[in-house]
């Protein structure tokens, strides 16, 4: 199957999928920051902090590769940010950060990366294995994502109504051209994308975090469609369906599964974004 590369420009300026901190006093800075940098953090917000701070600030950054911006503006609302004390669960954690992802978001920033009891605090596993893997996950989406702009979010009214992440922004299924009209299952929310050319994606999750156990839908889709799954440990694209007019999915609980849909009479092929700047 041959694959076509697509060329994207930097998004207002953003040539990658950014993960970010914001600053917290911590004991030991560099050896925070090194954490930090374990779990593909790339960028720190320090607001607020005196000269002499910031100058220890800049240079355990430097020293540790990670960009460091001193601001003293409001928080960019365009940038989510997600809350440990409040995600207490891998489960809770995936779920904030794929709703940021849904949401379309091209950067997520966690509340309190550097502080070590948030992340290596007294649970039966520290929630730091959870933090890196999601963000590994969120770095090969992100080739992907940077290409992509939302059109639109999809799930059930009780749904929206549960989570105030997402309220709002909900949008009459079956316009979007992927999917057909119908009652999305509850906890189910899918996010809409398409590209510069039109090459449409969604991005599934599973939002209900009250069980441990992945759950599976079914989907109707509007038409039949070739259906590639974007690997998250590569980024890669697969072709999952040839032919098919619905989907089956089963995803654990906060989690997403990103997935592009193209008519079935065309011809296939994968794709693979590029960045020109």
């Amino acid at each position: 199957m041959n694959t076509k590369i697509a060329y994207r420009k930097p998004a207002d300026g953003q040539d990658r999928f950014l993960i970010s901190t914001v600053y917290r006093k911590a004991r030991h800075l560099r050896r925070s920051l090194e954490n930090c940098g374990d779990m593909y953090v790339d960028r720190l917000y320090a607001d607020g902090v005196e000269r002499l701070e910031a100058g220890k600030i800049a240079g355990a950054c430097l020293e540790t590769g990670i960009e460091c911006v001193f601001t003293d503006n409001a928080p960019d609302p365009r940038v989510p940010v997600v809350s440990l004390s409040k995600a207490r669960t891998p489960e809770q954690l995936r779920r904030d950060v794929f709703f940021a992802v849904l949401s379309g978001a091209r950067e997520v920033k966690y509340d309190s990366l550097l502080s070590e009891r948030a992340i290596f605090g007294a649970r039966p596993e520290p929630l730091v294995h959870y933090i890196k893997d999601v963000n590994y996950r969120l770095k090969q989406y992100g080739r992907t994502l940077m290409a992509l702009k939302n059109t639109g979010i999809y799930c059930a009214a009780d749904t929206e109504k549960r989570y105030p992440q997402i309220a709002g922004r909900r949008r009459e299924i079956g316009r979007g051209g992927i999917l057909a009209g119908q009652e999305l299952p509850e906890g189910l929310v899918i996010g809409e994308f398409a590209d510069e050319e039109n090459n449409r994606y969604l991005l599934y999750q599973n939002a209900n975090c009250d069980d441990t156990k992945a759950s599976s839908f079914q989907i109707k889709l509007a038409r039949e469609f070739r259906a590639y799954r974007v690997n998250p440990h590569n980024g890669k694209q697969v072709l999952v369906r040839n032919r098919t007019g619905e989907q089956s999915i089963l995803i654990m609980p906060g989690d997403g599964d990103l997935l592009r849909y193209q008519p079935s009479e065309d011809e296939p092929f994968l794709i693979e974004y590029a960045l020109k700047k």
